[in-house]
């Protein structure tokens, strides 16, 4: 009897990490603070996959400063766009996405002045960075090995071109 509960209480701690690590938003989630980042991670605590779409874009009155608060995150099902946050200077909180089921876009973000935090990425199926006019590297990406469609980079006058692609 001993140890039949010995073993069920060690699967029971197996499973575990695939209870806690779960994916969450299927219709996918806007977020427009700083405070709904930073306050994510406690309040998804096992939330790694958003299933749908994730939208990072400030309104004009609570500017999004860094993204911190979405560090446990490891995929997005849908798009990740990244959008008109003026006040963004880099993507410090992204660096264990490895997946993005649909398009990155990275677009408008006028402090962005880095998006090395992306370096793990490993597929995508569309890459999208325009407009970014402080952005100095676009050689984040050397990682992905699997683009399937689009590869758009336009108007980011400080970039290098498509420096960091394999």
């Amino acid at each position: 009897m001993k140890l039949l509960l010995s073993l069920i209480g060690c699967l029971t701690f197996l499973s575990l990490p695939s209870i806690w690590a779960q994916s969450c938003f299927p219709e996918g989630l806007e977020l427009k603070s700083q405070e709904e980042i930073d306050n994510f991670g406690s309040l998804y605590p096992t939330c790694r996959t958003i299933e749908g779409n994730l939208r990072i874009e400030s309104d004009e009155n609570t500017p999004i400063v860094n993204l911190r608060g979405l560090n446990q995150l490891e995929a997005v099902g849908g798009n990740l766009m990244i959008l008109l946050n003026d006040s963004l200077r880099d993507l410090s909180g992204l660096e264990h996405i490895r997946t993005i089921g649909d398009e990155l876009l990275i677009s408008s973000n006028s402090s962005l002045t880095s998006i090395e935090s992306l370096s793990g990425l490993e597929a995508v199926e569309d890459l999208v960075i325009v407009r970014n006019m402080i952005l100095p590297s676009i050689a984040a990406f050397g990682n992905i090995q699997t683009l399937n469609n689009t590869l758009y980079i336009e108007g980011n006058p400080s970039s290098d071109s498509s420096a960091g692609f394999p």
